[in-house]
């Protein structure tokens, strides 16, 4: 089952086409806001987030890359999502491919 939601564009605002929000498949979307936000940034789910941003600012150790690694397989499956490739690479150039 695909899901939808209305879709935000490459800085997180807003697409509006016609005058009216856009609604498309949104599992990429999710995952890109999930990594964006920290734990806690979701008052509904305290420990949905991942924080991207200050993991970039890590040593980027082996042992860091390992807790990112368990972050975005946790958040992904509390959210309903499959992780058909996880491919974190030197954190600048990262594949996540998700599905329901």
């Amino acid at each position: 089952m695909i899901a939808t939601d209305i879709l935000t564009d490459d800085n997180g605002e807003l697409r509006i086409a016609n005058g009216d929000f856009v609604v498309g498949a949104s599992d990429d979307q999710h995952m890109q806001h999930m990594l964006w936000a920290n734990q806690g940034s979701y008052k509904q789910s305290p420990k949905m987030g991942i924080g991207i941003f200050s993991m970039l600012n890590n040593s980027r150790g082996a042992a860091d890359m390992n807790a990112l690694r368990k972050r975005i397989v946790i958040n992904a499956a509390a959210d309903g999502m499959i992780i058909n490739k996880l491919d974190l690479g030197d954190l600048t150039n990262m594949e996540i491919d998700v599905s329901r």
